[in-house]
């Protein structure tokens, strides 16, 4: 025949390929010896393993521990606002905040109890103490966006009642990017009245105005269309 010839496949015998070590069972070795040889290597590094897991538990269950015990005492605390009138009880009522605040701090309980403690401060009109724990809030762990809402408009009033207009419109505005909050309303007719202080009538014709267009039945109508007379 012209060209070459195939090659023939050699036959192995039965015995041949009983002889011939499995490769799988061979790579399998390999790795046993592997393990073996580096054995302490395995022990020390599956310890550790177990240490860091043991400890991020750890720090998991103490960390609800400690939430748990500090909203207990949040909770013991606010019922003392009840009965803020009462000197001692007003006392306690400051020490227990001031303590969640102090020995909690990386709780949430805690960033409520400043919230707490600046709607107090607010009470008393000592408003520099009620926006430096609005702020502190803010700067907290709480995210909620209605709650965060709710702070900037207790800034705002904060620096209203200071006369402060320019920093209390930064906060009404801060109130206005939180989208789909129950604040937007009644914003918009304090940006209007802070606007009116600083002598800005486009501004406050126009927060009023907007007021009108995004919530045409508001109840407020009757007295922002007043206003809107008045400036024009």
């Amino acid at each position: 025949m012209k060209g070459k010839k195939l090659l023939k496949k050699k036959k192995i015998s039965r015995k041949e390929l009983l002889s011939k070590p499995d490769e799988y069972i061979s790579l399998s070795v390999k790795i046993l010896d592997f393990i073996s040889y580096h054995k302490k290597t395995f022990i020390i590094s599956g310890i550790i393993f177990v240490f860091i897991l043991s400890l991020i538990s750890g720090f998991a269950f103490y960390g609800k521990h400690l939430e748990a015990r500090a909203q207990r005492l949040l909770y013991q605390a606010d019922q003392y606002i009840y009965h803020e009138k009462n000197e001692e009880i007003l006392k306690n009522y400051l020490i227990n905040i001031n303590r969640i605040i102090d020995e909690y701090s990386n709780t949430y309980a805690a960033n409520y109890a400043l919230l707490f403690l600046g709607n107090h401060f607010y009470r008393l009109k000592d408003y520099d103490k009620s926006i430096d724990c609005y702020n502190k809030f803010l700067n907290g762990k709480v995210k909620v966006k209605y709650l965060r809402a709710m702070v900037y408009n207790s800034i705002g009033y904060c620096y209203q009642e200071q006369g402060n207009y320019e920093k209390a419109i930064d906060n009404f505005y801060e109130i206005i990017k939180i989208k789909r909050n129950i604040f937007n309303e009644t914003t918009y007719l304090h940006l209007g009245e802070c606007y009116e202080k600083l002598n800005n009538k486009d501004k406050a014709i126009d927060s009023y105005q907007k007021l009108i267009n995004q919530y045409p039945h508001t109840y407020y109508i009757n007295i922002v269309e007043g206003k809107i007379s008045k400036l024009k």
